[in-house]
């Protein structure tokens, strides 16, 4: 993975996981949901969300 999440990104993905709402992700970053949807388009970032969904599933 040669590209890094900035730390609005992960701001982002922690609020994903928890709530599921690219509205509240948006607003916990500070961006715009059309922020939030363009990071949708990058391989790192649905990457690393696919696995902080995956660390909270495995954690149920």
């Amino acid at each position: 993975m040669g590209e890094k999440l900035t730390p609005k990104q992960r701001i982002a993905i922690d609020t994903l996981v928890l709530s599921g709402d690219k509205s509240q992700a948006a607003t916990a970053a500070g961006v715009t949901r059309t922020t939030i949807y363009k990071w949708y388009e990058l391989q790192h970032f649905r990457d690393a969300l696919n696995q902080a969904v995956g660390a909270m599933l495995a954690e149920l």
